[in-house]
């Protein structure tokens, strides 16, 4: 958990180092922080409208036209919309998806409850949130998590799915 929150931290801090100097000198400085916190190699890539973390069997990409990680389970749905930041762990076989779409929170339980239910899911719980609601699902040793919210008129979809420890 502390490299997820290593990379988190540090993507937050690329965008102002990014912004102030060189691509170059932006990633060799995330780099070095990643390896330093985490005391293992770590490659940053910052081209394309992107960033792309990859360390310790950890990939994290964010920013414009971010796709699914290869690898990403198929049973698991994504709705349609924007894909802002993916995060694939080997540790776990986890991955974490966040988008934005038009579609209304409320719709997007929905839609979610439904299409895991088609694909062999079974909704464990849900959690009603002050702007959107939370569900989790099992299948065999796997867990998925869907929170759905509308901070800003625009819906944010976050799926996380990883196996559950044996």
């Amino acid at each position: 958990m502390r490299k997820i929150t290593t990379v988190s931290l540090v993507v937050a801090g690329l965008t102002l180092l990014g912004a102030s100097c060189g691509k170059k000198v932006a990633e060799k400085t995330v780099e070095n922080a990643i390896e330093k916190s985490t005391n293992g190699q770590a490659d940053v890539d910052i081209s394309n409208k992107q960033v792309q973390i990859n360390t310790n069997g950890t990939s994290l990409t964010a920013g414009e036209n971010v796709k699914l990680p290869s690898g990403f389970p198929a049973d698991v749905y994504v709705i349609d919309g924007t894909l802002k930041s993916t995060l694939a762990l080997a540790e776990d076989n986890g991955y974490s998806v966040t988008l934005t779409t038009s579609t209304s929170a409320a719709d997007v339980k929905t839609k979610y409850e439904s299409q895991l239910k088609a694909d062999g899911w079974t909704i464990i719980s849900t959690l009603a949130l002050p702007e959107g609601s939370m569900l989790t699902a099992e299948k065999g040793l796997r867990t998925t998590s869907v929170t759905m919210t509308t901070p800003d008129g625009e819906t944010m979809v976050s799926i996380s799915t990883r196996e559950k420890s044996s």
